[in-house]
């Protein structure tokens, strides 16, 4: 199921770097990640930005295998699939715009780390999968 790709993706994205300079790169559980849209997000120094990620990518994937076990119907899946591939990319996108506006004209030459190209990527997956036509022809 092209789901479970995509949310294995942005687990993955979740432990690795969201932002990168020269020399230097920065995840969301790192302490050295300041400039994070979670920046302004974190509660008591927990990245609540990348806690989300890392739950909507496990539930996902929960889905994905409730799924194929038989436990989770086709219809619903589509549904839970369908709400939380796009807020993945949403938060992916988020981090972008908000990593590239933090820095510009600053001079220091920051870009976006794999693992948001990760988390953007796989939502664009899990969601688009939703259109998949399931099951053979008919």
């Amino acid at each position: 199921m092209a789901a479970g790709a995509g949310f294995a993706m942005a687990l993955i994205g979740t432990f690795t770097a969201w932002i990168t300079t020269t020399g230097a790169s920065a995840g969301a559980f790192e302490d050295n990640a300041e400039y994070r849209i979670g920046r302004w997000l974190d509660y008591n120094d927990q990245p609540i930005d990348g806690l989300i990620v890392l739950a909507l990518a496990v539930a996902g994937l929960a889905v994905v295998a409730a799924t194929l076990a038989g436990k989770f119907g086709s219809t619903r899946s589509r549904t839970v699939i369908s709400l939380l591939g796009p807020a993945l990319f949403t938060i992916g996108m988020l981090q972008m715009q908000y990593i590239t506006s933090e820095f510009k004209g600053s001079g220091i030459n920051v870009d976006w780390g794999l693992g948001l190209w990760l988390i953007v990527i796989g939502g664009i997956v899990a969601a688009a999968s939703g259109f998949i036509p399931q099951g053979g022809r008919r």
